[in-house]
């Protein structure tokens, strides 16, 4: 009896099934991901977007048919040409959170081969607000251009690496629409950067600044960036990182591994025009030769070494600083970086201090 049941209930359910097994395999857009969280954004922020990509892996070229959105507030971007099997696309989702608060959540629904694929889409996060424009954008590039940073720091990049990508964002709070370029200083090349030629009256841009590893370039990179507004030129903004050797399959058993003989120099009083004279010892303790990329000293300190350096295990290098004192600052602060390919301090800085005696 139990089986007869069991074999109906089969029968039964087996429409069900089929329908529903049919209805997952309809989706022929594969997306590398469904959902985006923006994270904490401020609605004088302005609007934010992401873009999801997806591939066509059915075996027919396919097209977006419509795109629908359960919010205005929500509105996609996407391509009406043909998709071609195994070529890739893109949706470009833009949310725009004036007006609103709190957390959100949208759906957005893409229907493509006559209908019968469906893929939903979302995107979330926490709207927060502010009590004004100045909160959220505290710098004046001109009367009428605002922008939320003036400097922008990408730490440490390593040769081979990721680049590394931030944005400095910008309000235009006139009513008119304003011309917008800018000047690079300084260039290191390292950074590239992309932003809009144009903004329009009460209206917000991103530019967004790159910074890659130039090949043969180690070190500090201090580059400076002039943002013009109808011919109107800003303070510089300051873009600052360092450059270090490739680390991600460097074996701790067989890194070179730096040693300095000293790392702080207390000069006591220092008398103006004053000429000094200090030395270090850099030895390398580890088994792969280290290499002494670059020294960097400030504008009134120099060294006897020039160029690049490369020590065997156990091998040692004389650093000879000499340091004219022009300046009666006080207190006396210089900071010297040594480059180097020792995975554990890429990094290492030399202090000297003094006081200025009369």
């Amino acid at each position: 009896m139990m089986k007869r049941f069991i074999s109906a209930l089969v029968v039964l359910l087996y429409p069900i099934i089929s329908v529903c097994a049919q209805q997952q395999g309809r989706a022929v857009l594969r997306f590398d991901a469904t959902t985006w969280d923006f994270g904490h954004i401020s609605e004088a922020g302005g609007k934010v977007s992401h873009t999801f990509h997806f591939t066509n892996r059915h075996t027919s070229p396919i097209v977006i048919e419509e795109v629908i959105s359960t919010c205005g507030c929500a509105v996609p971007v996407y391509s009406k040409q043909p998709i071609k099997p195994g070529n890739a696309g893109t949706i470009t989702v833009t949310f725009d959170p004036k007006g609103r608060t709190n957390f959100f959540s949208k759906s957005i629904r893409v229907i493509a081969n006559s209908g019968q694929s469906v893929n939903t889409l979302w995107v979330k996060g926490t709207i927060n607000t502010i009590s004004s424009i100045e909160d959220e954008y505290p710098y004046s590039l001109s009367s009428d251009i605002l922008v939320d940073k003036m400097t922008l720091s990408y730490e440490q990049l390593q040769h081979n690496g990721r680049s590394k990508q931030q944005d400095i964002r910008i309000y235009n709070r006139s009513d008119k629409m304003v011309k917008l370029s800018y000047l690079l200083l300084d260039k290191s090349g390292c950074l590239s950067i992309s932003m809009p030629s144009s903004l329009q009256g009460r209206s917000y841009a991103t530019m967004k600044i790159t910074a890659s590893p130039l090949k043969g370039f180690y070190g500090t990179f201090k580059d400076k960036i002039i943002i013009s507004a109808n011919s109107v030129h800003s303070s510089p903004i300051q873009i600052f990182g360092i450059v270090i050797d490739d680390m991600r399959k460097v074996s701790a058993a067989t890194a070179p591994r730096m040693k300095c003989s000293q790392s702080y120099f207390n000069l006591g009083s220092i008398s103006l025009k004053k000429h000094i004279q200090r030395k270090i010892k850099v030895t390398n303790e580890g088994a792969n030769p280290l290499i002494v990329r670059k020294i960097e000293c400030p504008e009134f300190v120099s060294t006897n070494i020039r160029g690049e350096k490369v020590l065997k295990q156990n091998e040692c290098l004389e650093v000879l600083f000499e340091l004219n004192v022009l300046s009666s600052n006080q207190p006396f602060d210089a900071k010297v970086k040594l480059i180097t390919n020792d995975a554990h301090q890429p990094v290492h800085t030399v202090i000297f201090e003094g006081e200025m005696g009369k």
